[in-house]
C-alpha cells in the first residue's frame, strides 16, 4: 500500500492541498505503513502524528517511520478500533480506505469514536471511494464496491450515507472533496462543533 499510495501521488497531493494551518497534533486511525502521517509531518514542520493501528502492523509502521527520521514527531499507539476507545486530544483525525472494509454499524460507532477523539473545533477527514447517491458512479469505485462486498464485510459508500454517520456522531457539515485525475477517491469532512 505505501508504494502503491507514493507511485500515485495521493500523499504528496494531500499534503500540499489539505489545510493544516492550525493542526498541530494529527491522529490517523487505520494507517498501515503512516504513508500519509510521513508525507504531512514532511510538509508542515509543526505538526505531530499518533498512527493508532493493530501491534503486528505497527511492526511495519515502526520501520517506516523510522526510515524517514520522524520518530520524535510519529507516536506509534497499539490497538483495535473495533474494540478499543482511540487516543484523544487530536485537531485532525483522519481515515484513509478504512470505511470501505467495514459495514454500516461499524463505520458509525467509528465516527463516534472520532468525534471523541477530536478537541472542540477538530475535524475529521475521511480519504475513500465516495459514490454517487446512486451507488454506480464513478464506476472504479462501484467496481471496487462489488470486490469488497465479496471479500469483506464492507462496501464503498455514497456520501449521504458518510454524512449521516457523522452528523449522527455530532459532527457539523460534513462536505465532500473529490480529488482531481489520475486519484479515484475523495474527502469526506466534518468538523466537532466548538462548544461541544
Amino acid at each position: 500500500m505505501d508504494s502503491l499510495v507514493r507511485a500515485r501521488g495521493d500523499a504528496a497531493w494531500l499534503a500540499a492541498h489539505l489545510d493544516l494551518g492550525r493542526v498541530e497534533r494529527l491522529l490517523d486511525v487505520g494507517s498501515g505503513p503512516a504513508t500519509y502521517p510521513i508525507a504531512l509531518c514532511r510538509a508542515h514542520p509543526r505538526l505531530n502524528a499518533t498512527v493508532f493501528d493493530l501491534p503486528g502492523t505497527l511492526a511495519v509502521t515502526r520501520e517506516q517511520v523510522a526510515g524517514a527520521g520522524l520518530a520524535e514527531r510519529i507516536d506509534l499507539v497499539p490497538g483495535d478500533y473495533h474494540a478499543d476507545p482511540l487516543p484523544d486530544g487530536f485537531d485532525l483525525v483522519f481515515l484513509s480506505n478504512v470505511i470501505h472494509g467495514e459495514d454500516e454499524a461499524a463505520c458509525a460507532a467509528l465516527m463516534r469514536k472520532c468525534f471523541a477523539a477530536l478537541r472542540p473545533g477538530g475535524r475529521v477527514v475521511v480519504k475513500d471511494h465516495i459514490l454517487a447517491e446512486d451507488r454506480t458512479r464513478p464506476a472504479g469505485g462501484a467496481v471496487f464496491s462489488l470486490l469488497m462486498l465479496l471479500s469483506t464485510r464492507g462496501r464503498d459508500y455514497a456520501f449521504g450515507e458518510v454524512a449521516g454517520w457523522m452528523a449522527d456522531a455530532g459532527f457539523d457539515r460534513p462536505a465532500e472533496t473529490v480529488l482531481p485525475p489520475p486519484f479515484s477517491s475523495a474527502l469526506v469532512i466534518a468538523r466537532r462543533p466548538p462548544e461541544s
